[in-house]
This record gives structure tokens, C-alpha cells and sequence, in this order.
């Protein structure tokens, strides 16, 4: 339903495409936190080590999982023993998918994110370095990377880069009193700009100069939208650091159960959409109605997709996440 005018403006505020923007500001926030010794200690090659071997063990076992299972329904209607030997002898690329850093994304294309995730995790110990050692320098190394952008892993080294900020400044922003400053007689206006930064790709939809942004902004200096939704990103976080009643709600015993299942939410959902999709006009004919089918589809795929990443996250992701915290 893309192309009405109320889908538009409902994914500026209910907004899934740039909450990638969120996760990996979100990431260089967190893994930053994780290096908060490093402003009295040196970063030893055994922690930096352990360090690594944790994001792998957090990353690929349930990303490997929902992989092969893509890999098999997309090849659903090819042979047992032909698919086997085809896997064996690598004919499918599926090996280069599993690494995830080789930018293959055929089976499961979501998947390029956690290529990001994966190689920037491996530069958060330095830029933790950077920003402890000279502030101004590590904001000059972003300002650098974003310039010389030629590939998404550049334009994420920006939202990794805002997340280490926000880690460098997190109790002074916590700590800062908003009620009390100037700008807090602007706070509605301040809080809809934050959420049409976040939701900036789908205001350009709707007011329809994506094509001059494109000729102009994208095309001459490749300042991409990401980098916009990034910004807003960050600000949204802020306002949450800040925030002790948002921080109270976002403590809801539900809300912290998504967040435990997020990875394995966002890694299940793809092939439950897809499945739908494939059984679209069979659903369509069951129903009838547009509206209906609205309903039906939003309903079933949310209720699968849970149901599905809680197993996930109990049989996967949370037995790997114990045996890293034992790793010395």
C-alpha cells in the first residue's frame, strides 16, 4: 500500500525501513559502553580478542540458522540430491552469503546490515581509542570517512560514530536540564522535527523532490538520506537518555521482551513476509476486500513473527549469549 498518500505519512511516524539507521547508532552506543576502562587501561590483544570472538558468537549462529532455512525455501522446488550437491560445490554462493562481508545477499537480503554490523563492530575498540584520546580528532576522522564515501560501510561509520558520541557525552546528556534551558518552550516543535529527521526518506515522498535531491545533494557530494535518518536517530536517543518518564515506559516488562528478541525478530520476519507474499493471491481471494486483507496481513505476520523469534531467541541466540559471557 506504498503509493497511498496516508501509507506515506504513516511511515514517517511508524517507521521500519530507517530503524536501520537506529540499530546501528544504537550498536556504536552500546559496544562503546563496553569500552568505558579504556579512558585508565590499555586494550589488551587477549580482551581485544575476546572481544571479537563475543560479536561472532552474538551474530552468526542465529543468522546462520534462519540463512539456510531461506536458502532451502528458496530453492523449494529443486531436487533434494541436486541442491545438495549444488550446496557442496558452492554453485549458489551460498558460502560467500555466510561470511555476510562479502556483499552477497541473494537468499536473505536483509542480511547486508549485519555485514555492516559485523565489520564496524571490529573498529569500535578504536574509535573508543580516538574519541578518549582527542575528541576533536575522532569528529575529523568521521567528517573525513563521510566525505571520501564510496560504499554503505562508510555511511555507517557515520551512525557508529554519532553512537560512540553519545557514549563519550552520555552523563552530561542524561545529566542535562532541558526543563530549565531556553529551548524547552520549543519542545513540540523540537520533538516533530526529531521524528521528520527520522522519517526524512518518507517525507521526501510526499513532498515529491526526491528526483531534485538526487541531482543535487546525492549525486554531487553523496550526502545520502541514511545520513539525515541517522541524525534523527541519534536525537531520538538522546531525548530517551533524558527522559526519565520515556525511560519508564520503554521499561514496560513487554517492550523489554521485544528488545531481548529484536535480532531474532528482524531475522525471522523476512521469510514470513515472504511466504505471505507467495500465497498473496490465494489470501486475496479468501478475503476479498483490500481492507480485510490489511488487517489479516498486519495481524498474522506480527503473531508468526514473534512466535517464531522467541523460539529462535530460547533455542539460539540465548544459549550462545551464555557461553560468550564464560569466555575468559
Amino acid at each position: 500500500w506504498g503509493w497511498h498518500l496516508w501509507a506515506k505519512i504513516t511511515c514517517i511516524f511508524i517507521n521500519g525501513s530507517d530503524a536501520v539507521s537506529m540499530f546501528f547508532v544504537l550498536s556504536g552506543l552500546v559496544l562503546a559502553l563496553q569500552f568505558k576502562y579504556l579512558k585508565t587501561q590499555k586494550l589488551t590483544t587477549s580482551e581485544l580478542r575476546k572481544y571479537v570472538l563475543k560479536r561472532i558468537l552474538r551474530i552468526y549462529p542465529a543468522f546462520i540458522v534462519i540463512l539456510l532455512l531461506n536458502y532451502f525455501y528458496h530453492f523449494r522446488v529443486t531436487p533434494t540430491t541436486q541442491l545438495l550437491i549444488d550446496t557442496l560445490q558452492n554453485k549458489n554462493s551460498l558460502i560467500q552469503e555466510l561470511l555476510l562481508v562479502r556483499d552477497n545477499h541473494i537468499y536473505f537480503l536483509p542480511d547486508w546490515t549485519l555485514g555492516v554490523e559485523i565489520a564496524l563492530s571490529l573498529i569500535i575498540p578504536f574509535l573508543v581509542l580516538l574519541i578518549y584520546y582527542d575528541v576533536k580528532l575522532f569528529v575529523a576522522f568521521i567528517v573525513i570517512a563521510t566525505i571520501i564515501n564510496k560504499h554503505y560501510y562508510s555511511i555507517f561509520i557515520f551512525h557508529f560514530g554519532i553512537g560512540v558520541l553519545i557514549a563519550n557525552f552520555f552523563h552530561q546528556i542524561e545529566q542535562f536540564d532541558f526543563k530549565n534551558h531556553k529551548t524547552y518552550k520549543f519542545r513540540h516543535f523540537i520533538y516533530l522535527l526529531v521524528v521528520l529527521l527520522f522519517g526524512y526518506r518518507h517525507l521526501l515522498q510526499i513532498v515529491n523532490f526526491s528526483s531534485w535531491y538526487g541531482k543535487t545533494i546525492n549525486d554531487i557530494i553523496y550526502l545520502d538520506e541514511f545520513y539525515i535518518t541517522g541524525i534523527g536517530a541519534a536525537l531520538i536517543i538522546m531525548i530517551v537518555i533524558n527522559n526519565q518518564t520515556l525511560q519508564r515506559i520503554l521499561n514496560h516488562k513487554a517492550l523489554i521482551f521485544l528488545g531481548k528478541i529484536s535480532y531474532s525478530i528482524y531475522l525471522v520476519h523476512w521469510i514470513i513476509i515472504g511466504y505471505l507474499m507467495d500465497n498473496w493471491q490465494a489470501m486475496l481471494n479468501t478475503l476479498q476486500y483490500e481492507s480485510k486483507m490489511f488487517g489479516f496481513y498486519m495481524f498474522i505476520t506480527i503473531t508468526i513473527t514473534i512466535s517464531c523469534a522467541t523460539i529462535l531467541y530460547y533455542l539460539v541466540e540465548k544459549p550462545f549469549i551464555k557461553y560468550s559471557k564464560r569466555l575468559q
